[in-house]
């Protein structure tokens, strides 16, 4: 069941107690509202078909939500916080204040960095001593093994992509094995903390709330820091390339706050990669054509010496 004009369907919001609640469109985003429900301003967002993804999220986020500003889980479905459509999962989280940085130039990228690294050390210090990774997950260390190759055809063309793809991931995979990344502790990553997920408030503005926790995973935390710059390592939204400046910028705010071992410092390169192979295994696996991630990977490639003296650089600043 989808959505319909500017309200999500009736049956959702009655299942959440919300079918007299004053309900609006969050500007910008499909499928996702703001609700004044009885539990406060409440976020209501469409998920997609599996909701062992969501109760895996929302488990997640309810370690950290009294120790670090991110969305809580509101249980308004008869004791839950996410029910299930029968066609797809639906989420009821808590509403932060603070506006989206996106590639505003405050607060600055050492202060996104910081930001993240305090995630993080909530994170690892909330990890459980068991947790299964997401069900639905795309892992770094996974990537080779559930890509759909009989649908990369479709996706890639006729020509050299799915070579190049191949390649790409078997010099992930090594480069994953020399550096050990395996060996690194884990906790629940973000998966997607860009800028753009972060919120910020105050004069002048200050972080305040990481948002979006659709591509969380079981990761270790160097993993999220090249998350980050995949975009917010660019020097405008348009640019497929990174700001070699904006990197550095970024990993010396991590490393004030959480320390990058020499390990971690070498891998930044390594789950840059790793990222645009997440999204291009994506496409392929939903037959879709665009091979545009492909040119980013290239240019990571060819500028790999580069992006490593600058995260060097963020560490010994």
């Amino acid at each position: 069941m989808v959505a319909t004009g500017s309200r999500p369907p009736g049956q959702v919001l009655r299942a959440g107690g919300l079918d007299g609640a004053e309900v609006v469109p969050i500007s910008g985003h499909e499928r996702i509202w703001l609700a004044e429900g009885p539990r406060g301003p409440t976020v209501l967002r469409a998920l997609g078909p599996s909701s062992r993804d969501a109760a895996w999220v929302h488990d997640s986020l309810q370690r950290v939500a009294g120790a670090f500003p991110v969305p809580r889980p509101l249980p308004i479905f008869s004791g839950a916080s996410w029910w299930f459509d029968g066609d797809r999962a639906w989420e009821a989280l808590s509403w932060l204040p603070g506006t989206v940085v996106g590639f505003d130039p405050l607060p600055a990228l050492e202060r996104i960095g910081a930001f993240l690294a305090a995630f993080h050390l909530v994170a690892l210090e909330k990890h459980p001593r068991e947790l299964a990774p997401r069900p639905t997950g795309a892992r770094l260390c996974d990537l080779s093994s559930i890509v759909d190759w009989a649908k990369a055809p479709a996706a890639l063309g006729p020509g050299a992509a799915a070579a190049r793809m191949r390649d790409q991931l078997d010099r992930h995979d090594r480069d994953l094995r020399a550096l050990a990344y395996g060996e690194l502790a884990r906790c629940v990553i973000h998966g997607d903390p860009t800028a753009y997920n972060v919120l910020a408030d105050g004069d002048p503005p200050a972080p305040t709330g990481l948002i979006d926790f659709d591509l969380a995973d079981l990761e270790a935390p160097v993993a999220d820091v090249s998350f980050c710059l995949w975009r917010s390592g660019r020097p405008s939204k348009p640019v497929r390339r990174l700001d070699l400046d904006r990197v550095t910028a970024l990993v010396a705010g991590y490393h004030s706050v959480r320390p990058l071992s020499r390990r971690e410092v070498a891998l930044v390169p390594v789950c840059l990669r790793g990222r645009g192979l997440q999204m291009m295994m994506k496409r392929i696996n939903l037959g879709v054509q665009d091979v545009g991630p492909l040119a980013e990977l290239d240019w990571i490639d060819q500028h790999q010496g580069e992006i490593l003296d600058a995260v060097a650089a963020g560490v010994t600043e």
